[in-house]
């Protein structure tokens, strides 16, 4: 196991405790975004450049996910930072259509081969695998091949697509059969009730489990914002694992990527801003 990456985030000091924990050997790198980590530095937010240059100084992995599965969310408006990034092109938002997908991952790519890291293809949080949305994830992970075979790829869903059984393992196999040297998983929660994730529901955790050991057995896996599914998914042959000191860090809560509408005293755990 590589070890763990520490999820990006917006509490100021995230640069320093990160490179910190890399060099002390408690973490393995981090993954930014383009929802904490600014394209052009502000005012205790440094860019993307300096912190990917910073934690690589220490012998860090670092990988830039711009989580077009968080931004399609539509409770997502928590776009400062992201915006300034413009990873849309003028066919608009989204994976629907041919021409809005290569404009897409051409920006993407762009991006992370100036910052340095690994080409990691965008993709959608897919609550069936058998849905339109599935078919976008599928034709946009084989354009990505397409621009470049060496490409990393992405796969998200909710509770419900990674508990859809049968349709699931044929879906991941087509996938699989991309042969992409490294994929990375996301279990997505639509909701989280006083601050823990959903953990009813068993066939969606073992439908995670098997895709990480079938997709294991010929590249590498990465288990972002793993939370409690991080040591069933490294026992399922996973290589690496995302987390962080924050809710939002630990585990995929959709209230990091939204501005609330009546803020209030908080505890710095909250997942939002400080």
């Amino acid at each position: 196991m590589a070890g763990v990456l520490i999820h990006d985030g917006r509490r100021i000091g995230h640069r320093s405790w990160t490179v910190s924990a890399v060099d002390q050997g408690f973490a393995a790198g981090a993954v930014l975004t383009p929802f904490s980590t600014p394209r052009i530095s502000q005012p205790r937010h440094p860019n993307a450049r300096e912190v990917a240059d910073d934690v690589r100084s220490v012998g860090g992995e670092v990988l830039f996910d711009v989580m077009t599965h968080a931004r399609q969310l539509p409770t997502t408006n928590k776009t400062d930072f992201y915006d300034e990034w413009e990873l849309w092109g003028n066919s608009g938002r989204g994976l629907a259509t041919p021409a809005m997908r290569l404009e897409h991952v051409e920006r993407v790519f762009r991006y992370q081969g100036s910052l340095g890291v690994p080409l990691l293809t965008p993709t959608l949080a897919l609550t069936s695998p058998t849905s339109p949305e599935a078919n976008h994830v599928l034709e946009t992970a084989s354009l990505a091949r397409g621009l470049d075979a060496g490409a990393w790829q992405s796969l998200a869903g909710t509770h419900s697509f990674w508990a859809s059984g049968p349709e699931l393992d044929a879906f991941v196999g087509t996938l699989a059969g991309l042969r992409a040297p490294a994929w990375v998983l996301t279990l997505t929660n639509l909701v989280v009730t006083d601050g823990v994730p959903d953990f009813g529901n068993s066939e969606a955790h073992l439908g995670f489990v098997r895709t990480v050991h079938s997709l294991s057995l010929r590249s590498r896996v990465i288990i972002a914002h793993a939370d409690y599914m991080g040591l069933p998914a490294v026992a399922a042959g996973a290589d690496t694992v995302g987390s962080g000191w924050d809710r939002g860090q630990r585990f995929f809560d959709p209230l990091s990527f939204r501005f609330d509408s009546n803020p209030g005293p908080r505890i710095p755990a909250s997942g939002l801003d400080p």
